[in-house]
């Protein structure tokens, strides 16, 4: 056996690494909670009881929860899909890493496969094999007959009383408690693990399928049974599949029709790789991209295609991984239910790169998850329109229909993610969608760039309700707001939690009861309108008493020339008693320093009861109690240095820095007396602090901290920061560490500090497979441009294409002629990879000499190196 491990540099980052609230953000927040005598702290709460702690902690801390969602949305624009499925493995479901099974026997070929298709037949055999075994082992604890069980109730137990027929249902519904005791006999860790290992080997196996393609000379099409592997070739033609059974199809390209089921695992793997052509898929239950207590996994790599699908298809899990990745094109995506980004207990994707795309689906999709599953639709690119709803009557309300889609998430551990990078996008959804969270699930709708319309019936457009939180993401564009009913732009009931935030824009906010941040009945809902000149058609700001406790409302509007119909004005507040509360700024932004701030040692150090209440205010962000500590100065920071100091509480560092860099100088000697080494949690604290505030008179007790086990990975941290060059022979060799963290951190900490002597560890560093490493190994290399230049040169040489390409970015990064002249040269490259490297690093600054061939590789037919040739600027 052996070990799955993280993608590339992905796996080292970490959620709270990315986007937080900006402080003009946070510090608008805390201004309108001020007006109801709450802060920033009083918006943590437990309020989930039920679903995996994962789930629950954006739900109880929803600043967190936004900071965690802007991370996903920042992966979504980088990462490709194994990377994506590995990320919500390992870092959202939290799995620990899994083992493989080892390769078996080599795969033997039939005769009449061509040769160059054998080398990925093979490849993709042996990880359907592996997967397969994966799968046989997640669901060892259960019969045949226990599996058929739930391949047919769990489907319908997620449509609930939806007017929803399937294909393969024969048996009748069981008991619901059966149901659930038979999936908690599921090791859902390992299908996840097969999920990602599978798409990871279809991931490498494209770029080689597409070479081998070229001379295939395959027509029509073959169907083949490989050491029991129902397979599928489908030459360049226009081809027609239909089968039922296989479980890889490979189609060269052409203009393709799919009626089968292909790309689809039910206890077992599937996959489809479609190499492009303008497809149609008309596919029956349960078809690409869908794994049910399996893997489907399902690629179509360019064309304007057209999908229909009945339900559980176009990247759909439950209890299982289905994935579909879409690549290119204008394409137009159709299906009932259980579509486009859907899971119940497993994980469900669908990532389309680029095109003017069209999605519908009638229940249960675009980002949509029931519990335990993860639902994601990622659209990187295009103009796109989404539509939901149509199939399930709301029981409450007459003339409006449930959809549970565009970012919705219901049921405890339930997590529904439509992610759009940018375009002008249209949504129109049902009852619970755009961001919407019920019964213990997260909804996220995040929209970054684009003039965007969004339409919905009611709970929707950040709602939460019942221990759930709906999240909706703003960036940019005037964007247009509106709701049939209500209950949405910012809506938290029952525990719930509702947070929308718009970033920029002119934007119109408008619905039948339109009230944004309102929270009933100890629910929670945030609002903030960063910029723009805004249109409120309701009331903002409104929190209601019930069950002994209030609900906290909390609008905050802060720049701009806003009108509201009512319950508000441009430039005004408002606060009621039952903690609602709602702030205008009126103007070009919020305020962001107290322009009175405190002087230094103006106020005494009190006692330690009056430092300790001063103190937790101050970390749960109380302006109060954050200007007290700037009054009494430096014996304040004294004070928490010794009594507070810890590395497991964050926001202690994070106060502690904040006080040190007001204080300046005057602090530097207090925090580096503080780096005790001998009391390890305090040494790694003052460690950080004096890292982040640049003081580097710590320097011979952060050396001293390299020799300490338990300090070593916090030492050579702040030694890359502060530029430490006596630390260089350490690092180097902690370089060499047997502990991957530390290795790591070496090596990115000698990136940083740029001493030639590190060139001895770094230069092979240029061959990593780590970009992280890559980059390191580069910014210290064109220090030295000589050697720079004389390195470059060979390795633009190599037969290795990506040693290549790593030789061209060193060439890029050199300032000088020379440099861009064999830059330059890589554009006569026969390697795709070299020449649009090439290209990447002439932006700009294209010679003249090379300017004939730049506009001859527009022209490229390899669509990727003409795309890329068409945006490069040849300069002056």
């Amino acid at each position: 056996m052996r070990r799955i491990w993280t993608v590339g540099a992905l796996m080292h980052l970490t959620l709270s690494a990315f986007a937080q609230l900006t402080p003009p953000e946070r510090q608008g927040l805390a201004d309108a909670l001020f007006l109801s005598n709450l802060e920033i702290g009083n918006l943590t709460a437990q309020r989930s009881t039920t679903g995996p702690m994962w789930a629950r902690t954006a739900i109880d801390d929803p600043l967190m929860g936004q900071e965690q969602l802007t991370a996903l949305q920042t992966l979504a624009g980088q990462r490709n899909l194994p990377q994506l499925l590995a990320h919500v493995r390992t870092k959202v479901v939290a799995d620990s890493d899994s083992a493989v099974p080892a390769k078996g026997s080599e795969i033997e070929i039939p005769g009449e496969v061509p040769e160059s298709l054998r080398p990925s037949l093979q490849r993709l055999i042996e990880a359907l094999r592996q997967s397969n075994e994966l799968v046989r082992l997640a669901l060892q604890k259960l019969t045949s007959v226990e599996r058929r069980t739930l391949i047919e109730a769990l489907p319908r137990q997620a449509v609930g009383n939806a007017p929803i027929k399937f294909d393969f249902v024969r048996q009748p519904m069981p008991e619901n408690q059966i149901v659930l005791d038979l999936v908690s006999r599921i090791d859902l860790a390992s299908l996840r693990t097969a999920g990602q290992h599978l798409a990871q080997a279809v991931q490498e196996e494209i770029p080689k399928l597409r070479e081998a393609a070229k001379t295939a000379g395959l027509a029509g099409i073959a169907k083949l049974n490989i050491q029991g592997f129902v397979v599928e070739l489908g030459g360049p033609g226009d081809d027609s599949h239909s089968d039922t059974d296989a479980v890889l199809c490979i189609d060269l390209g052409g203009n393709d029709r799919y009626s089968g089921r292909y790309g689809a695992g039910v206890g077992y793997s599937g996959v489809l790789i479609d190499l492009g052509g303008d497809d149609t898929y008309e596919s029956p239950d349960l078809s690409i991209g869908a794994g049910v207590l399996g893997v489907g996994i399902a690629y179509d790599l360019g064309g304007d295609d057209r999908f229909k699908g009945k339900s559980i298809c176009f990247g759909s899990g439950i209890c299982g991984v289905g994935a579909l990745l879409k690549e290119g094109g204008d394409d137009d995506y159709r299906a009932m239910s259980m579509s486009q980004g859907f899971s119940f207990h497993g994980i469900g994707l669908l990532l389309d790169t680029k095109g003017d795309d069209q999605y519908r689906v009638g229940l249960l999709g675009q980002g949509s998850a029931k519990a335990n599953g993860l639902g994601w639709l990622i659209d990187k690119d295009g103009n796109d329109g989404y539509r939901s709803g149509g199939i399930l009557e709301s029981a409450y309300f007459e003339g409006l229909t449930v959809s549970t889609s565009q970012g919705a998430g219901d049921g405890p551990g339930a997590v529904g993610i439509l992610s759009e990078l940018t375009g002008l996008e249209t949504y129109n959804g049902g009852m619970y969608a755009q961001g919407s969270g019920r019964r213990g699930g997260i909804g996220a709708l995040l929209d970054q760039k684009g003039n965007d319309a969004y339409t919905a019936d009611r709970d929707a457009q950040a709602s939460g309700a019942q221990q759930g939180a709906g999240f909706l993401w703003d960036a940019s564009g005037d964007d247009l707001y509106t709701l049939r009913s209500g209950n949405g732009h910012g809506f938290g009931h029952d525990h719930g939690v509702g947070f929308h935030l718009d970033s920029s824009g002119n934007d119109l906010y408008a619905a039948h009861d339109s009230r944004p941040a309102t929270a009933s009945a100890n629910g929670l809902a945030i609002f903030i309108d960063v910029s723009g000149d805004d249109r409120y058609q309701g009331p903002p700001g409104i929190g209601e008493i019930a069950r002994g406790g209030g609900s906290i409302g909390v609008f905050a509007d802060l720049s701009g020339r806003d009108q509201y119909a009512e319950g508000l004005a441009d430039g005004r507040a408002r606060a009621e008693p039952s903690w609602g509360s709602a702030l205008d700024i009126a103007g070009v932004g919020p305020r962001i320093e107290i322009p009175d701030a405190p002087k230094p040692g103006s106020k005494p150090l009190p006692d330690d009861a009056s430092m300790e209440s001063i103190f937790r205010r101050a970390i749960n962000d109380d302006r109060v109690a954050i200007d007290e500590l700037t009054a009494i100065g430096e014996p304040a920071l004294r004070w928490i240095l010794a009594k507070e100091l810890s590395d497991s509480d964050p926001s202690v560092v994070s106060l502690a820095v904040w006080l040190a860099t007001v204080l300046g100088e005057s602090a530097e000697s207090v925090c580096v007396a503080a780096i005790d080494l001998s009391k390890e949690d305090q040494a790694r604290a003052a460690i950080q602090i004096c890292q982040d505030t640049g003081f580097r008179t710590a320097s011979p007790k952060i050396l001293a901290a390299l020799e300490i086990p338990s300090l070593t990975n916090a030492a050579v941290r702040a030694c890359g920061v502060l530029g430490l060059a006596e630390s260089v022979p350490k690092l180097m060799a902690l370089s060499d560490s047997s502990n991957p963290q530390t290795k790591r951190l070496s090596i990115l900490a000698l990136g940083q500090i740029g001493d030639e002597r590190s060139l001895a560890v770094l230069e092979p560093q240029l061959d990593s497979s780590d970009p992280n490493f890559r980059r390191a190994a580069i910014e210290v290399f064109v220090k030295f441009p000589a050697r720079a230049l004389a390195k470059a040169k060979s390795m633009v040489t190599s037969s290795v294409e990506k040693t290549a390409r790593t030789g061209i970015e060193l060439l890029a990064a050199i300032v000088g002629d020379e440099a861009l002249q064999e830059v330059g040269k890589g554009l006569r490259d026969p390697r795709r990879g070299v020449v649009i490297q090439s290209l990447l690093a002439l932006d700009g600054r294209v010679p003249k000499e090379f300017r004939p061939l730049l506009i001859n590789l527009r022209k490229s037919p390899d669509p990727l190196v003409s795309a890329v040739a068409l945006r490069i600027d040849q300069g002056r």
